[in-house]
């Protein structure tokens, strides 16, 4: 991977692991937040308030699309390490979809996709 590359990774991680931390207010916070647009992954490690252990999740296959004036981002996979979540998102997560807010599309698009 190139310099300019891991630099454009490292700088697109740092800003959605800001978000994240914003979105998830005192239920917890990304200790870690890695995102790779070669290979199309994104890696985060939260803790959760209460919870001894860190969460790490691992998202496989993302995609940005725009659908019309929209932008979705879409994955293959989601994991994680704790078994129990993995079962519960296996049987609960049927839509592998989810909206982009729209002041944040644009930039998702280009950065991500």
């Amino acid at each position: 991977m190139g310099i300019l590359k891991q630099g454009k990774d490292r700088v697109l991680s740092l800003f959605l692991r800001q978000r994240l931390n914003d979105f998830l207010g005192g239920a917890g916070s990304a200790e870690a937040f890695s995102v790779n647009t070669a290979d199309h992954t994104i890696a985060i490690r939260l803790q959760l308030a209460g919870e001894r252990e860190p969460l790490d999740l691992l998202i496989k296959e993302y995609r940005i699309q725009r659908l019309g004036e929209r932008h979705v981002l879409t994955f293959e996979e989601i994991g994680t390490s704790r078994e129990w979540v993995n079962v519960l998102l296996k049987r609960f997560l049927t839509v592998r979809r989810f909206d982009i807010p729209d002041e944040y599309g644009d930039l998702a698009e280009n950065l991500l996709g």
